[in-house]
């Protein structure tokens, strides 16, 4: 999207970068160690299990950083992760749209099996019949759709792909997503019980009112729809 192409040497040439100290191989310096520091250092935004620094998506296990950041287009999503304290990096590439999903997987128990540093699943807490019409409804984003729908005393997910990406003609893959359930993990907050976003958290941002004013999943926003704005 951005007009780069990177091979998998390029991405592990840009890990041992940054890595390092902020000096190219030969020398010569590129950024600032203080620059360095400061892009791996997270802003003080969200309660989700992890948080954005500068260009990076940064997560602390048992005290240990992990910074990270995908990318993709139309039949291709990568994933770059690298743990600056244990001098680890990974990257990831994959030929599908739904790569995202194995990517999850895929980082996750390698993490654990290279570095022993295995990410607790989030601990699932009732959630009322009161918290699940709240929470009910569909919420829109740019992309997607993401419709909450009770169900026996549950609460489903529904994606709904909207396409435009990475044209604003990309029509939506015709295979539609698997509902999936989500649990409550703490107040207002969310994680995916079942397979292809088990564990991935989100978040409901609230107005002062207290009224539901944004649903943050997945790494995007979404706002809650009116009546008369859904569609089928």
């Amino acid at each position: 999207m951005g007009g780069i192409a990177a091979s998998m040497k390029d991405q592990l040439r840009y890990a041992r970068f940054h890595l390092g100290d902020g000096t190219a191989e030969d020398g010569t310096r590129v950024l600032s160690s203080e620059s360095m520091r400061q892009m791996q250092t997270p802003g003080d935004v969200g309660e989700l299990d992890f948080k954005m620094g500068l260009a990076w998506r940064i997560q602390d296990i048992d005290g240990i950083r992990h910074v990270s950041h995908g990318g993709g287009t139309f039949g291709q999503i990568s994933f770059f992760t690298m743990t600056p304290h244990r001098n680890f990096a990974l990257a990831l590439t994959t030929n599908s749209n739904s790569g995202g999903f194995l990517r999850r997987e895929v980082t996750k128990d390698l993490v654990a099996q290279f570095l022993g540093n295995p990410q607790s699943e989030p601990e699932e807490t009732a959630m009322s019949q009161a918290q699940i019409a709240e929470y009910a409804g569909r919420y829109s984003a740019t992309l997607d759709d993401i419709e909450l729908l009770p169900d026996a005393g549950k609460l489903m997910a529904q994606e709904h792909p909207k396409g435009g990406f990475p044209t604003r003609d990309t029509v939506p893959d015709p295979t539609k997503p698997p509902p999936f359930r989500v649990g409550l993990i703490a107040p207002d907050r969310l994680a995916g019980m079942d397979p292809p976003y088990k564990d991935e958290q989100g978040e409901f941002l609230r107005n002062s009112d207290g009224s539901i004013a944004w649903l943050r999943f997945n790494g995007r926003i979404h706002a809650p729809l009116r009546s008369d704005q859904k569609r089928a």
